[in-house]
């Protein structure tokens, strides 16, 4: 038992003991002159004084593996942020995997992938004045792929986008389900509306789509839309239940138009070709 005269030695040689690290001498810390530990990698001591009490300190070697685990700490938080946005986009198949360096070049849609391009890297000025685009043409020319483009590259950036179709839109048959889907197109950074123009002919489908546009609009925040639909159709029609829901769109959505054959017909006489190649009737 130690007396009192050596309570103040047992007391250091405990608070000697404790430290982040290693606080004994050992194969990874030394005594040096100073009568501290010191790190034997980065030499640093592992030991100081405050308020004339030894207390432990980390070194180098422990801080930097500190922020190591940090950095990996916040690239997961990141990465499962990426992850949450992506399955909250309600992109699925080709859509979700979509990304510019896939995106096929031509003569057709050169310009227009460009454009794509730099609409999400100035996305806070779109952000900040409502910029909104418009893809339209005939189908199959990429206005739906070149949309998930924009869509993935920005929730890779942290942006909160969904892009669902008209016909997915109007296919929800829960009213609270609709009702939840609403609230998330409502609140996203950007909305993407793809086949703008299927909601023909039906009433109960027309308010829901103009409730969308509708409420961007208003709220001033942007959306892409894209249409089967010529510019002209959209400028021209007389019917007062389209004519505001394409006036909105018109308002606020930068018109690009989507030219070229059919990708999903010259991808189909693809398949046929090495079908015919692999059978020898050709």
């Amino acid at each position: 038992m130690r007396n009192m005269e050596t309570l103040p030695e047992f007391i250091g040689i405990l608070i000697k003991n404790w430290s982040d690290g290693a606080c004994a001498v050992n194969e990874n810390s030394y005594l040096d002159d100073d009568g501290l530990l010191h790190c034997n990698v980065c030499k640093e001591p592992k030991q100081t004084y405050r308020n004339g009490v030894l207390i432990g300190r980390q070194c180098k070697c422990i801080r930097d593996e500190h922020q190591k685990i940090e950095e990996k700490r916040k690239k997961e938080e990141a990465e499962r942020k990426i992850r949450m946005l992506h399955d909250a986009s309600l992109m699925t198949g080709i859509l979700a995997d979509a990304s510019f360096d896939k995106c096929k070049r031509t003569q057709n849609n050169k310009r227009n992938i460009e454009i794509c391009k730099r609409y999400v890297e100035k996305f806070d000025q779109m952000l900040q004045t409502n910029q909104g685009l418009l893809f339209y043409g005939n189908v199959g020319t990429g206005k739906s792929y070149a949309a998930a483009c924009i869509a993935n590259a920005l929730i890779d950036k942290g942006y909160t986008v969904v892009m669902t179709s008209i016909v997915r839109l109007l296919s929800l048959g829960d009213d609270e389900e609709l009702d939840r889907l609403l609230y998330r197109m409502m609140n996203c950074s950007l909305v993407i509306l793809d086949d703008l123009g299927a909601e023909r002919n039906t009433d109960y489908a027309l308010e829901k789509v103009y409730y969308v546009i509708e409420t961007r609009h208003r709220t001033g925040k942007p959306m892409i839309v894209t249409t089967n639909l010529m510019l002209e159709e959209m400028r021209q029609i007389q019917d007062e239940r389209y004519v505001r829901t394409y006036d909105r769109v018109l308002d606020t959505c930068y018109p690009m138009n989507w030219t070229g054959p059919s990708w999903r017909k010259v991808q189909a006489k693809e398949r046929f070709d090495r079908f015919e190649d692999l059978l020898g009737i050709k």
